[in-house]
């Protein structure tokens, strides 16, 4: 993939759950709440503020991906992300892929 080594950096991260969401702060420090600072009511997950949140999914929908991201049944990221990679392997997605990755490291 042909982006550069921050956003594999971040990717490489969020795969594996170690980017500084409130929920993961709460988790690991013991400290604050784990909601969203702007609506309050959900938990600030890494997936939340990639693909549920409101704002993201403004973004979703305007990017050329359109795509709008069910949260029931919802993998988690790092198989979401895996099998686009697996895709983009295989010959499809690959220009799309990087379009990705920098959507996902600008959220």
């Amino acid at each position: 993939m042909n982006v550069p080594p921050k956003i594999k950096h971040f990717l490489w991260r969020a795969c594996r759950n170690a980017i500084a969401s409130k929920s993961n702060i709460k988790h690991h420090i013991k400290k604050g709440h784990g909601e969203c600072p702007i609506r309050g009511e959900e938990k600030e997950s890494l997936e939340y503020i990639l693909l549920f949140c409101p704002f993201a999914q403004v973004v979703w929908k305007a990017s050329d991906f359109s795509y709008c991201h069910d949260r029931f049944g919802f993998p988690g990221f790092c198989q979401w992300w895996s099998k686009l990679c697996f895709l983009a392997s295989k010959g499809k997605f690959r220009d799309s892929l990087c379009l990705l990755s920098f959507i996902c490291w600008h959220m």
